[in-house]
């Protein structure tokens, strides 16, 4: 049995980052692999360039402990075991996955790759991206290298936990003898089945395609509702009493989906349907038509009650993160803007972004001030945190558009109250 020591990990973002943690508390040497020195400085003083509750804390105990560190790669570092490339796969303004910078990094590292060094990818790639791995790897290395994938587990806010005992326990693999490394690498009571590569790669895009096509059906029939002013989260929580349906699935009423997560893999599902006009074209659209739905209420509210100033409460695409990327609040914030309106925002994670936003939306410091500046002001991520801050006295004369339905009984009562998916 080839006994599993050292991990070498590349795409030290969310799903890296996490690894690195959780893998290096379970007692293997673990090298997350940087770009740059300003990044090694950075990681090596626990600066990370995400939030995720309890990560901080995992990756500083690990390197005090000497079981993690960083490296632009020297001859110093304990050659691998396992190679684990972990990007979170770019993509564009349509949500399209762009792999440049996965490549270059497979072909960068693949001199340290030996027939004995298992690749395991969890980047979130278009079905047929393991067999251009493999591919690459032989025409540079002349043999055929251990190459597995498995099917992304990240949860924003509850990433360790589903790292450490993953819901989805699936892994795809090119070798049978993958399976004696791969089980080292997580708690020996999960029970994994395995599968073909191109079946794991599909099963993550079928996955991530399912929960987008759950968020859009709760948000249709919640705008059918809206025609007959009944509440579209009350029908869709009775839809989940079917067992059939089931609780899990995301059908409550909301905002359409963002942050490139689910778009990027309908748009790789998009790419391979043979149809013309298939459902997962229809998943995007609908998404698409939701954002335009959901701004115009947003305006239309702010119109008729002659206010030219909107407030958006939270800024990130969910709760439980710090990312901003294709985040609809902001998207949201940018079209308020160009019709007319002064938009401002708040959020308890501001401190944490890592891009200027201002030129978007005016960024508040505080609950109080977002209230002072605005009476129209919107729920569009619902951290706990920030509605615990809010009081009688905070929403009162105020118009609160509610698209989860989070605020309790006296707030509802004090203000100005619009259920959007509900009765508007």
């Amino acid at each position: 049995m080839s006994v599993v020591r050292t991990i070498w990990v590349k795409g030290l973002w969310h799903q890296g980052l996490v690894a690195a943690g959780v893998w290096s508390s379970r007692g293997f040497r673990v090298i997350g692999i940087c770009d740059s020195l300003e990044e090694v400085i950075a990681l090596k003083k626990s600066q990370l360039p995400i939030y995720e509750p309890g990560l901080e804390e995992l990756i500083t105990r690990q390197i005090e402990n000497g079981n993690l560190d960083f490296s632009m790669l020297n001859s110093r570092e304990p050659l691998p075991d396992v190679i684990s490339f972990m990007h979170d796969t770019e993509v564009n303004d349509d949500d399209e996955v762009q792999l440049e910078q996965f490549f270059q990094d497979v072909k960068k590292l693949s001199d340290y790759i030996s027939p004995k060094v298992e690749v395991l990818i969890t980047s979130q790639v278009p079905a047929g991206t393991c067999r251009e791995v493999q591919e690459i790897l032989f025409k540079s290395l002349g043999f055929e290298p251990h190459v597995s994938y498995m099917p992304e587990n990240l949860r924003l806010g509850q990433a360790i936990a589903r790292f450490e005992s993953p819901e989805l326990p699936v892994i795809g693999i090119s070798h049978m003898e993958s399976k004696v490394t791969l089980e080292q690498l997580f708690k020996e009571d999960i029970q994994f089945k395995y599968c073909l590569l191109l079946e794991a790669e599909l099963l993550k895009s079928a996955l991530n395609s399912l929960l987008a096509l759950s968020i859009t059906f709760g948000n249709e029939i919640s705008e059918i509702c809206d025609q007959f002013e009944v509440s579209g989260s009350e029908v869709m929580s009775l839809l989940k009493l079917e067992p059939r349906v089931g609780k899990s699935l995301p059908l409550l009423p909301g905002l359409p989906f963002s942050g490139g997560t689910l778009g990027r893999d309908v748009q790789n599902l998009r790419k391979l349907s043979s149809r013309k006009s298939s459902l997962v074209d229809a998943i995007w659209q609908s998404n698409f038509d939701r954002k335009e739905y959901f701004i115009n209420v947003v305006a239309k509210i702010a119109k008729s009650s002659g206010e030219d100033s909107i407030g958006l409460l939270g800024l990130t695409y969910k709760t439980g993160t710090s990312t901003l990327r294709r985040s609809f609040p902001l998207q949201c914030g940018q079209s308020l803007t160009k019709m007319g309106f002064r938009v401002y925002g708040f959020d308890p994670m501001a401190k944490s972004f890592d891009e200027e936003i201002n030129a978007r939306v005016h960024l508040c410091d505080s609950i109080e001030e977002i209230f002072e500046h605005c009476n129209i002001l919107v729920i569009t991520t619902p951290w706990e945190e920030m509605i615990r801050g809010f009081s009688i006295d905070l929403v009162k004369n105020k118009t609160i558009i509610d698209p989860y339905g989070v605020l309790s009984k006296e707030l509802v009562q004090a203000c100005t109250y619009k259920r959007f998916g509900g009765r508007m």
